[in-house]
């Protein structure tokens, strides 16, 4: 299988036969998530997002159906012009009055009608497949920067996952270095067979949380493939320092969630369902028609252009719905319980848009510090575990301290890679959570 490779410090991002490169001639990501996720100030997501914004089946499905629902309204809105056709018919018949001997029929009408919008029908319907468009530019919204944050937080997490894996390894190397010393120290009679059965399990431990991490990052290595419409794996290359988180605010404006694509997902389906009352109701009214013909008639076929054969037709057309089984009444009955049912959605979005940004903000708050008290930890067992060295190599202490100051030291270094992820992670969901950046002049209430 070809491995693709993703270099981080070249800043520049190589998948198949695409490149994204920090360059100024590089094609800028599209204008609401480059403003949105530019605060991470990391040309490598910008590429990986880039990739995705173009590959990705889920957010070319939902392009389609922006582009299903514009054409349905385009039809929808033809309602309101003349419709306009020929209506051509030639035959050959026989009946009983021309003693079944053949004749020929041919007509050849322009026919046209237009339907007068007395009662609203189809100025609803047309409203109502505009905001169904909307709704679904809007879930083409929602899907973009869902699929960015998602490209952000599993790259983060993989570039989090690479540095515990770093961690491990090097928990691996002190490990394997500890029981070689210890074996050529019992040969000798200097340390205790136990001593080098601990190392043993300390080295066997060591390699199985190796290949769990190892497991984990392949995981990760396909899920962000897979984001970013490739088929193949992804690898990390080189300097897996991860970044500094960006600088979160402790609280928002409120009025940031209108631009979530969800919420405007929700009022536009909102106002379609609000016009569907309408196209119900007009059915309960006439619907009136200016329909006429034009054109030539004639039972010969050679004469059908001639001026003899010229007829035309113009009147009203008059549809009365007198009696319809309830079938009228059922259907606004249905209109109406589908703008209760989407008024009550589009209120449980709201709700949930705030739920999505508290949560968001306390995560980013908690692990920043989180992460501040766990840099002190793990800074302070690495400090403990070379003491402990130093004071077994002088036979102060026995190797069992060893073992449990370098175990507290690697779990804190792993803690401490995965909280940075984390921290990275809790910023592109907030972004996510807001619907993009939390950029806003205005000020009203908090959130």
């Amino acid at each position: 299988m070809k491995t693709l490779h993703l270099f981080t410090t070249a800043a520049s991002l190589v998948i198949g036969s695409w490149s994204y490169a920090s360059q100024p001639n590089a094609t800028p990501l599209p204008t609401e998530v480059q403003s949105s996720f530019a605060v991470f100030q990391d040309p490598v997501l910008d590429g990986l997002i880039a990739q995705a914004l173009l590959a990705n089946p889920d957010l070319q499905v939902a392009a389609a159906r922006v582009d299903q629902a514009r054409a349905i309204a385009g039809a929808t809105r033809a309602g309101f012009f003349p419709q306009v056709a020929v209506n051509a018919t030639a035959a050959r018949q026989s009946t009983l009055e021309t003693n079944y001997r053949a004749t020929d029929y041919a007509s050849l009408p322009g026919v046209a009608t237009w339907e007068l919008d007395l009662w609203g029908r189809i100025r609803k319907s047309t409203s109502a497949a505009r905001s169904e468009a909307g709704a679904a530019e809007a879930e083409l919204a929602s899907a973009r920067i869902s699929l960015a944050a998602e490209v952000a937080q599993t790259y983060y997490t993989l570039r989090a996952t690479a540095a515990e894996q770093a961690a491990v390894e090097r928990g691996v190397e002190i490990r394997r270095d500890a029981r070689r010393i210890i074996a050529d120290r019992t040969e000798v009679g200097t340390s205790a067979p136990l001593d080098l059965a601990r190392a043993d399990t300390e080295l066997a431990s060591a390699e199985a949380e190796l290949a769990a991490v190892t497991q984990r990052a392949e995981t990760l290595r396909h899920a962000l493939a897979a984001l970013t419409g490739d088929d193949q794996s992804i690898t990390l290359i080189a300097d897996m320092v991860l970044p500094a988180a960006p600088v979160t605010p402790t609280d928002l404006p409120a009025d940031l969630l209108q631009r979530r694509p969800d919420v405007a997902t929700a009022q536009r389906t909102l106002d379609a369902t609000g016009a569907r009352i309408g196209v119900a109701r007009a059915a309960f009214f006439p619907a009136i028609s200016l329909t006429g013909s034009a054109g030539w008639e004639s039972a010969d076929f050679s004469d059908l252009l001639s001026g003899d054969t010229q007829a035309w037709s113009f009147g009203p057309k008059l549809y009365l719905p007198l009696f319809q089984g309830g079938r009228n009444r059922a259907n606004l009955s249905r209109a109406e319980a589908a703008f209760a049912e989407q008024s009550a959605r589009y209120r449980s979005t709201v709700l949930l848009a705030f739920r999505d940004v508290r949560d968001a903000l306390a995560a980013t708050r908690y692990t920043t510090q989180q992460t501040s008290a766990t840099e002190r930890a793990a800074t302070a067992a690495r400090r403990a575990a070379n003491l402990s060295n130093i004071r077994y190599d002088a036979g102060e202490v026995s190797y069992l301290e060893v073992v449990d100051a370098e175990r507290s030291a690697l779990e804190a270094e792993r803690a401490l890679a995965r909280l940075q992820g984390q921290r990275l992670v809790a910023a592109a969901s907030l972004l996510r959570a807001l619907g993009g950046g939390w950029e806003n002049e205005s000020v009203p209430a908090r959130i």
